[in-house]
């Protein structure tokens, strides 16, 4: 054998080592490609999972808050009933202490001139005593 036939058969083997090493690295890359896909495809659906377990949670509790607010309405809008109808009880008795002040002052300055005029009358009857 002569140099350039082992050089052919070197090159041949260099190349046919080459050939197997890239055809490794090409399967060993799309396991680990098709390895990787998997656990973050796995990962993706947990993730989402959790996400919709998480927003499921969430609607009841704003559902429940909803809820609590519509009570709370309610009780305010009682309340606001209540409140008006005791104005209008307050306005009544208001309106019958006005009428009631009212009323006072009329007796008291009736009160006054009957006072005056019993003074008088007693002026006239005894005048000597004043």
């Amino acid at each position: 054998m002569t140099p350039e036939d082992l050089d052919q058969i070197t090159a041949a083997l260099d190349q046919r080592f080459t050939q197997r090493l890239d055809r490794a690295v090409e399967s060993i890359s799309a396991a680990l490609d098709q390895r990787f896909t998997q656990r973050l495809d796995r990962a993706v659906e947990s993730i989402a999972t959790e996400i919709s377990g998480l927003r499921a949670e969430m609607n009841d509790r704003f559902e429940s808050v909803n809820r609590r607010i519509d009570r709370l309405a309610e009780n305010v809008t009682g309340i606001n009933t209540q409140l008006s109808a005791i104005n209008q009880q307050f306005a009544g008795m208001s309106r019958w202490a006005d009428s009631l002040d009212t009323d006072n002052q009329k007796i008291h300055e009736s009160l006054h001139q009957h006072e005056q005029r019993i003074a008088r009358l007693e002026r006239d009857l005894h005048p000597d005593q004043h």
